[in-house]
């Protein structure tokens, strides 16, 4: 796990990072976020950090994002959200997502995608007052809810 960790830390750019860090231990992540945060030339807010969840707000070339991550009782990663106020930086994250081969993402409406049933990760998009926003979930679909929203697509 932990040469995984280090293959995606090393070999993926900050900013397109897309739900590598789902079902990954909080001290991953947040070792992550440390070392990605002092390459960060505007970045100097600390991470946030609560019993279940890591956030931490950052500024790239002058843009506002955030990263949020919450955990479960085994403290890995069950949901990891990025918000930016930057559409070009929202499309390119969230093309980059779809095209992550290994997850299979169908979509089951207009702002909804599932991954293939192995990986069991929602994909929901949103825009709200200017915020773009990119959520991951890691879901316990069982294989007949997940077929059930595929059906008509």
């Amino acid at each position: 796990m932990k040469l995984n960790f280090l293959f995606i830390l090393f070999f993926s750019p900050f900013i397109v990072q897309a739900q590598a860090m789902i079902g990954n231990n909080r001290q991953d992540i947040k070792n992550f976020l440390t070392k990605n945060m002092s390459a960060e030339k505007e970045s100097s807010n600390p991470i946030i950090e609560t019993d279940t969840t890591l956030s931490l707000k950052t500024k790239h070339d002058g843009i506002d994002r955030e990263q949020f991550y919450r955990f479960d009782k085994n403290n890995r990663c069950i949901l990891e959200q990025f918000s930016t106020i930057s559409d070009k930086e929202y499309q390119h994250k969230f093309n980059a997502t779809l095209h992550k081969k290994r997850y299979k993402w169908k979509s089951i409406n207009l702002n909804q995608f599932i991954s293939k049933f192995s990986k069991n990760i929602l994909l929901e998009v949103q825009m709200i007052n200017g915020i773009y926003s990119i959520i991951f979930i890691k879901t316990n679909m069982d294989k007949e809810l997940y077929h059930l929203l595929l059906k008509n697509k």
